[in-house]
């Protein structure tokens, strides 16, 4: 199936809730964050969180995440994503970008995939006091 590319981006912006978050005082980064990664994030929210549980149950870590304070449930997450998962879960962000997005991301790679995890990260916890 081909889909003409304005169309393509027309169905990304689509996707994606308006958050509604202001950035008069924000820096580019900060921006991008808000009116980029965080969208994308919310509406990837689902196949985040069931992408950590089986991630953590296939390296056999579930338990000892369940039985497990705040502060070591986020050092366990953030050694999860030291490996390839860590490339998995950025590309769940990084896959639903329009292109102009797709190469402000590249500008800055380093900075947006460490904000990509830690959302990540909290959007998982987040979800487990739920």
């Amino acid at each position: 199936m081909n889909i003409d590319p304005n169309r393509k981006e027309e169905l990304l912006l689509k996707l994606r809730s308006d958050l509604k978050l202001k950035n008069e005082n924000s820096n580019e980064i900060e921006t991008f964050q808000n009116e980029v990664l965080r969208p994308i994030l919310k509406f990837q929210h689902s196949l985040i969180v069931r992408s950590f549980e089986i991630e953590l149950k296939k390296l056999k870590l579930h338990e000892r995440f369940t039985t497990t304070n705040k502060q070591q449930k986020k050092i366990l997450l953030k050694n999860l994503l030291k490996g390839t998962f860590r490339g998995f879960i950025i590309g769940q962000t990084v896959g639903l970008m329009k292109l102009e997005e797709y190469d402000s991301y590249v500008k800055n790679t380093s900075d947006f995939d460490k904000r990509i995890v830690a959302m990540a990260v909290e959007r998982f916890l987040s979800s487990e006091t739920q």
